[in-house]
């Protein structure tokens, strides 16, 4: 596990900025290293409460709930990572799911921050920018799990005043958006989101000036949800599963 300490001057500060330990999961995720891929997957896919009791599926707020990734643990140790990311990856590879555990595929050693070194949201901010990484544990004294901030929460917590302070739409904007046809199958579409780094991929169709005007949008989350209902998706177009 790599964990860092870093100061990291910045020249304003938000008003009435939010405490970061308010920005803490306390349940993330976790997971043993010997937990087949497809039980891991079905995890990240089900719902969870803020104190990581499994969600009623017809809860409204449960979408915001589910698990971008799973932190895999030995003990109380932090060991490794699985994401979304790496679903979409290795659904690109055509790795068989059956057949591996998830310590065969985690990103070991994990990149983490002690929970003394957190003090503001800026620090975070630039853990996530540096490493590009979308989710950073919080380890204790003894490299313990403490818990896992993300960039959804964030937002959670973060005042839409601050946020509007804070960034312009061409800070966060991707200027290059990977798209496809809809006649495109899913597994071309985790490959092409494999290949660029991206988490979605935005189905279009032509239109009458010789442009193109979406129709549809493939995410990676919507691939982990495939893995989990087991759908063919070397032969599945995104016309059929896109939202």
């Amino acid at each position: 596990m790599l964990s860092f300490a870093v100061a990291v001057p910045f020249d304003r500060a938000l008003p009435g900025s939010i405490a970061i330990a308010d920005a803490i999961d306390p349940h993330p995720l976790t997971v043993a290293p010997n937990l087949r891929l497809t039980e891991v997957t079905a995890l990240m896919s089900r719902t969870w409460s803020e104190n990581g009791l499994l969600c009623s599926l017809d809860d409204p707020k449960a979408e915001r709930r589910r698990s971008s990734c799973a932190l895999v643990v030995d003990g109380e140790t932090l060991i490794g990572i699985f994401t979304e990311r790496d679903i979409v990856r290795l659904t690109a590879e055509g790795q068989d799911f059956q057949a591996l555990r998830v310590a065969d595929v985690m990103t070991s050693p994990v990149i983490s921050m002690p929970r003394e070194a957190l003090r503001d949201i800026f620090a975070v901010l630039f853990f996530f920018r540096r490493y590009r990484i979308r989710h950073l544990p919080i380890v204790g004294d003894r490299d313990e799990l403490v818990g896992l901030i993300t960039p959804s929460r964030i937002r959670q917590v973060l005042r839409p005043a601050n946020l509007l302070k804070m960034l312009r739409v061409a800070d966060v904007m991707s200027p290059e958006v990977v798209q496809a046809p809809p006649d495109a199958p899913v597994v071309q579409l985790a490959r092409m989101m494999a290949a660029a780094r991206v988490s979605c991929v935005v189905i279009v169709e032509p239109d009458r000036e010789g442009g193109s005007v979406p129709v549809g949008i493939v995410t990676e989350r919507d691939i982990a949800q495939f893995q989990v209902l087991q759908i063919d998706l070397t032969c599945t177009p995104a016309q059929l599963v896109m939202s």
